[in-house]
């Protein structure tokens, strides 16, 4: 914050110099008589002058500091302003993005800083500059975490889900959609919660987790509803839509998307109401409804293309360009295929083109181009390589079978069938989907343990302010005896203490009953839970099934690893917990132990547990029963 320094402010002249003795009519020297009445009006006038000049000089001081906190708070909401903007225009809105950058005031903060940056990455995510926006994702994260700074760790984490999806980096994506949930956990942002609530539901889709994806959409739903935000809302409707109509339940989908259009037109994001209309566009393709659905999709292609978000637009055509196939007339879809081709060329997304040559080939067999048809595909599955998502790969095969098979070629379609079969059993081990759990099971794991810790502040805090009421009315008892007048004080405060202390007693019921839920949420873990310092000894422990320990629960705490497990197995538990020590998280690691009613096998996840500074560092252990699968397994060989 600019503050003018008061001795740069000019010193006002008022009358005599201040110091000097005012002369008399004959030009000497008069000293003011105190006692006299002229002199008094004489000081009085002097003090007066004095004290308007000071008064100047604050007045001019706090005009400096009001314009320089008006400038700064101008500055912020110009950044939303042009944040909506880019939901509407993104050209004007990286035009006033980057006069924004050259006009950042001197004292704006760190996070205003990482606002800018992450403003500019997300109108070039929406612009299809991937790179770019990558090089300023990566400088907002860094400036928000060394600042603490969790919005904008947030925002650079949606900004990442979104752009690295363009660039075919399904698992990053996987992770910062995560991650950027859990970041928000406390943030009063309804607008950023309810899209990182729909990036979660989007990655839950992409791997086949259609349950969970209705799950997450619905818990986006409570929060927007309650936060009463438009934004959170289109973005809780708008996943909500994509479950119901991935589950073909295109009833609810469409009702959805409306409500996902109406909410988009009062957030005032013209981008999120053309995804909107496409959506009603392709209820009204699945319920075959083709010449309905048509003219709702050319709506939103020709208000992505006023937006100039290319991505979009490609999106958009290839919708329009399947609802023409639908309706057989594949001539027409050429020309649109070719121009998003086209178009993918001069910004670079594996993934869209990969669709977008797949259906081009399937608008060339309608047409009988078996040869242009299966250069297409031929690419599609080399892009499919590149990107390595078994999906892709399964997809791809496929489509090159039939294409073989159209040739005559049975042999050749047999071994892409058989390609395809063999990638499909694989991707039901997918390893992204699984790094995707088991990130999802630590934010979980990690976000108990922070109601946990925040109960047992809000106690200690309620115990303490319990003490100081019982203190005080002690006094205040003692202060009755001492006076009548007082008496009616004292009752006055004691009325007062017991409103707190019935506050405080319905304080402690809540406190008590979310203990208990909380209590209830972590008995329906069905895995072994522990809490272990870095030197293996354990200090927690928390499961219904204490059959699976090596030793009773109540010998177990204050023992080490080495103590209570076989020396092959401590030492796989002791690498995981170093490991999760030097990298955050451990995970995968396996070991068996020979309990009393047989051999069982474990697996473990390990992540750090926060702690204080001077604390010694703990650890979140969760040990997974894998035996059946072991058997399964095993049987397979």
């Amino acid at each position: 914050m600019a503050i003018i320094p008061i001795t740069l402010v000019p010193k006002l002249q008022l009358g005599n110099p201040e110091g000097e003795a005012p002369a008399s009519r004959d030009g000497k020297p008069e000293l003011p008589e105190l006692n006299s009445q002229a002199g008094a009006w004489e000081l009085a006038l002097k003090d007066k002058r004095r004290s308007v000049g000071t008064i100047v000089i604050l007045i001019f001081t706090l005009c400096g500091v009001a314009h320089a906190d008006t400038g700064l708070e101008q500055w912020r909401s110009k950044a939303g302003e042009i944040r909506m903007l880019a939901e509407n225009d993104t050209q004007r809105a990286y035009a006033e993005a980057e006069r924004l950058q050259a006009d950042l005031p001197a004292d704006a903060t760190p996070a205003d800083q990482a606002r800018l940056l992450n403003l500019l990455a997300r109108i070039e995510i929406y612009q299809a500059q991937t790179e770019k926006a990558a090089a300023h994702i990566q400088q907002a994260m860094e400036l928000a975490k060394q600042h603490n700074d969790l919005v904008g760790q947030a925002e650079a984490d949606l900004n990442t889900a979104l752009n690295a999806i363009n660039q075919a980096r399904v698992d990053d994506a996987m992770a910062a959609s995560i991650n950027g949930l859990a970041v928000l956990d406390g943030v009063d942002r309804p607008d950023l919660l309810g899209e990182a609530l729909l990036r979660m539901a989007m990655m839950y889709r992409r791997t086949d987790q259609l349950d969970e994806s209705i799950t997450m959409s619905m818990q986006a739903l409570d929060i927007a509803r309650q936060s009463n935000n438009p934004l959170a809302l289109v973005y809780a409707y708008h996943g909500l839509a994509i479950a119901y109509e991935l589950s073909d339940h295109f009833n609810e989908a469409g009702e959805y998307y409306q409500r996902m259009l109406e909410q988009a037109r009062i957030a005032g994001s013209r981008l999120m109401e053309a995804y909107a209309l496409m959506g009603v566009g392709y209820i009204h393709n699945n319920r075959g409804d083709l010449k309905s659905a048509e003219p709702l999709i050319r709506e939103a292609v020709a208000v992505f293309r006023a937006i100039d978000a290319p991505f979009s637009v490609n999106f958009s055509q290839f919708a329009l360009a399947d609802n023409l196939r639908k309706q057989q007339r594949y001539a027409e879809t050429l020309p649109i295929f070719d121009e998003v081709i086209g178009r993918y060329q001069r910004y670079p997304n594996k993934i869209g083109l990969w669709w977008v040559l797949n259906a081009r080939s399937s608008s060339q067999m309608a047409l009988g181009h078996i040869a242009d048809a299966h250069r297409d595909v031929e690419q599609a599955y080399k892009l499919a390589q590149e990107i390595g998502v078994p999906l892709y790969l399964t997809d791809s095969a496929k489509r090159l079978a039939e294409i073989a098979a159209a040739k005559g070629d049975y042999r050749q379609a047999y071994r892409f069938m058989f390609d395809a079969s063999d990638t499909a059993a694989k991707a039901a081990k997918d390893t992204a989907a699984t790094r995707m759990l088991q990130l999802t099971r630590r934010y979980q794991t990690e976000s108990k343990q922070r109601e946990i810790d925040k109960l047992n502040r809000r106690n200690q805090q309620q115990a303490a302010e319990l003490k100081h009421r019982t203190l005080e009315q002690r006094w205040l008892w003692t202060v009755l005896g001492g006076s009548v007048i007082m008496l009616t004080g004292a009752a006055f405060f004691l009325v007062r203490l017991r409103r707190s202390h019935r506050r405080l007693e319905a304080l402690n019921t809540q406190v008590l009953q979310a203990k208990n839920k909380l209590q209830a949420t972590l008995d329906t873990i069905p895995d072994l839970l522990f809490e272990i310092g870095l030197d293996g000894r354990y200090y927690d422990y928390h499961s219904p099934r204490t059959e699976l320990l090596l030793v009773p629960a109540e010998d177990l705490l204050g023992k080490t690893v080495s103590d209570v497990m076989p020396a092959e197995a401590a030492k796989i538990v002791m690498s995981a917990l170093r490991e999760a020590h030097d990298q955050g998280i451990s995970t995968g690691k396996q070991f068996q132990l020979p309990l009393p009613h047989g051999d069982f096998w474990f697996e473990l996840s390990v992540a750090i547990k926060p702690t204080l500074d001077k604390e010694d560092a703990h650890l979140i252990v969760l040990s997974r029963n894998i035996t059946e699968r072991k058997h399964m397994e095993a049987q397979a060989l």
